[in-house]
């Protein structure tokens, strides 16, 4: 069930475990349920958010936030 990807995919952000939270959710975007897509979408842009203000690397940090923006655009593209 990928509501429980999503759910895992939460607890691991909350714990601040990006790399888990980016599995997770990026599971939950295969979702049928459009409501929990859009969600999972949105909370990968989070976490990838939180993964770039990590990196030390400007050019890796840039990429990380870049992805993060596409997700957050397929979250707005589910549900403006």
């Amino acid at each position: 069930e990928l509501r429980l990807n999503y759910n895992a995919g939460a607890a691991a952000y909350r714990a601040k475990d990006y790399e888990d939270a980016q599995k997770f959710f990026g599971d939950a975007t295969t979702s049928p349920d459009l409501q929990l897509q859009q969600q999972a979408y949105y909370n990968l842009g989070n976490t990838l958010f939180e993964m770039g203000e990590q990196l030390p690397e400007p050019d890796k940090k840039q990429k990380a936030w870049e992805n993060a923006a596409q997700n957050f655009d397929s979250a707005l593209k589910l549900d403006p």
